[in-house]
């Protein structure tokens, strides 16, 4: 329970870190390295790379290894932030708008989805429940939730335990139950409400240990292994390690994706390319709730 809570008070403290550093002309790389070092700084690692999803990006996207992008004016940005202590993670998100103020009834939406659901959260709470509160509230700011976008359960080196928390009523009986640790995480969007996977992957995490006869392949395994367990990681992480050259990074990534050892993590988007915002906290379920990354 204390690396639990620990995790949690190290990602909100990152997450505030954030929206101190995040404005128009910033270096897109730089603030996520930043954070990410504020992260280890405090005496954590990363649950997954930080995020960086801009306008109808809704999830999955970060930097480039040493990339020239940087925030620019309009953009409504999604920033994802994840650490963990012994494998016990904190998951948190905000959305910024950088420097002007067209969506700010949008970025309310989802942030005010998430108050309300986590109001009603409690042992025995029906997921459609929560679904229901999430949905009519983004509704009642007239925008949609992400339909096949939701909360999640997580666990000791596992971001996604298979327990979905819907942003919409989806009839499902189940039910959270005592100290179940969840994220929730309401996606709001001017668009229909549904995201498909863009052809963009830049984050990975390791899904089947096993042997391979590529030399590059079997190097990056055992880093990855070391560095990352299963936990999600990024490309710029391997090629800032300094430990691979960019045949090896090309030829190993190449090789462990296609024999299965490697889930890729596409970039999602909106369908209609529908802005969208986020709101997220990891809580553990109890009469009183703890919410870990407040």
């Amino acid at each position: 329970m204390q690396e639990l809570l620990k995790a949690g008070k190290i990602t909100a403290e990152a997450r505030e870190y954030a929206k101190s550093l995040i404005k128009e002309e910033v270096n897109v790389y730089d603030f996520v390295k930043k954070v990410e070092d504020k992260i280890f700084s405090l005496g954590g690692k990363l649950a997954f790379p930080v995020n960086i999803s801009i306008n109808e990006d809704a999830a999955h996207d970060t930097a480039d290894y040493k990339g020239k992008d940087v925030f620019t004016r309009g953009q409504v940005v999604k920033v994802d932030i994840g650490a963990q202590v012994n494998g016990y993670v904190g998951d948190t998100a905000f959305t910024k708008e950088i420097t002007t103020n067209n969506y700010k009834d949008l970025i309310k939406a989802s942030e005010e989805a998430l108050k309300e659901a986590l109001k009603i959260i409690k042992p025995g709470i029906k997921l459609c429940e929560i679904g229901a509160v999430i949905e009519s509230t983004i509704k009642k700011y007239g925008y949609n939730p992400i339909r096949n976008l939701g909360g999640h359960g997580v666990s000791k080196y596992n971001l996604h335990t298979g327990l979905f928390i819907p942003n919409y009523d989806n009839g499902s009986k189940a039910e959270l139950k005592e100290d179940d640790t969840v994220a929730v995480e309401p996606f709001a969007t001017t668009g229909h409400g549904m995201v498909f996977n863009k052809n963009i992957v830049k984050i990975f995490s390791l899904e089947k240990p096993k042997p391979t006869r590529v030399m590059s392949a079997r190097k990056m395994q055992d880093y990855i292994i070391k560095e990352f367990n299963t936990l999600p990681f990024a490309e710029h992480h391997l090629k800032s390690s300094g430990k691979f050259s960019e045949a090896e990074l090309r030829l190993g990534l190449r090789e462990l994706v296609r024999s299965g050892i490697l889930h890729s993590y596409h970039v999602l988007t909106e369908v209609s390319k529908g802005i969208v915002s986020q709101a997220e906290h990891t809580i553990i379920v109890n009469d009183d709730l703890t919410i870990t990354t407040e």
